[in-house]
C-alpha cells in the first residue's frame, strides 16, 4: 500500500497555492509600481543637477545651437534622454527645435567654449540619461531657462501613462507636476 495524497488533499493544497498567489500579486505589483517612480524620481533629480552643473561652470543653461551663440533665436526649446517622445497634454513642445541632453552634457556637440572662467567642463551626466522606466525621455523645458524668463526649469518624465500634463511654463518656488508626472525643479 503506497501513501500518498488524496484527491481532495491535492485540491486543497491547491487552493491554498491559488489563495496565497492571490493575495501576493498585488502586492508585488504594488512594489514594482513604486520602484519605477522612485527610479523616475532619482533619474529626474540626477539630470536637473547636471544642468545646474553645466550652469555653474558656464554661466548659462545648456540650449544653445551653436556654444558660442548668443542670439535668443539660436536656442533649442526641449532637451531630451533617450527614448520614445511622450505624448503632450498641452504639446507646443512637440514641434519646437529639440536636442539630446547627451549632446549638450557629455559630448559637448553645440561646441561651449573649452577654455577660460565659463568653459564647458563636462561630461556631466555619465552614465547618460537613458528613456524613463515606462520607455519614453525625459524632457528639460530649456526655453523656461533662456535669458529674461521668470519661469522654472524643469525635468519631467511622462510617468506611467506616458502623457505630460504638466504645465512647462510656471513661476514661483513651487513646481505644480499634473497627474502622474514626475519631476525636479532645475531653477
Amino acid at each position: 500500500m503506497t501513501k500518498g495524497f488524496t484527491a481532495t488533499e491535492s485540491l486543497v493544497i491547491i487552493a491554498i497555492v491559488f489563495i496565497v498567489a492571490l493575495v501576493l500579486t498585488p502586492l508585488l505589483v504594488k512594489r514594482s509600481a513604486e520602484k519605477k517612480i522612485r527610479g523616475a524620481e532619482m533619474e529626474t533629480e540626477r539630470i536637473a543637477k547636471a544642468i545646474l552643473d553645466f550652469y555653474r561652470d558656464t554661466g548659462y543653461y545648456p540650449i544653445r545651437r551653436q556654444g558660442n551663440n548668443d542670439s535668443p533665436v539660436a536656442v533649442f526649446k526641449v532637451l531630451t534622454s533617450k527614448g520614445t517622445m511622450p505624448y503632450g497634454g498641452r504639446g507646443w513642445w512637440l514641434k519646437q527645435p529639440r536636442d539630446t541632453l547627451e549632446n549638450h552634457l557629455n559630448l559637448n556637440r553645440p561646441g561651449y567654449p573649452a577654455e577660460g572662467k565659463s568653459a564647458w567642463r563636462g561630461p556631466y551626466l555619465e552614465p547618460h540619461a537613458e528613456e524613463d522606466p515606462w520607455g519614453h525621455c525625459y524632457v528639460f523645458n530649456a526655453a523656461a531657462v533662456r535669458p529674461g524668463s521668470q519661469s522654472v526649469g524643469m525635468v519631467i518624465s511622462a510617468g506611467p501613462n506616458g502623457v505630460i500634463n504638466t504645465e512647462f511654463f510656471q513661476s514661483g518656488a513651487v513646481i505644480w507636476l499634473r497627474k502622474d508626472d514626475i519631476g525636479s525643479r532645475v531653477r
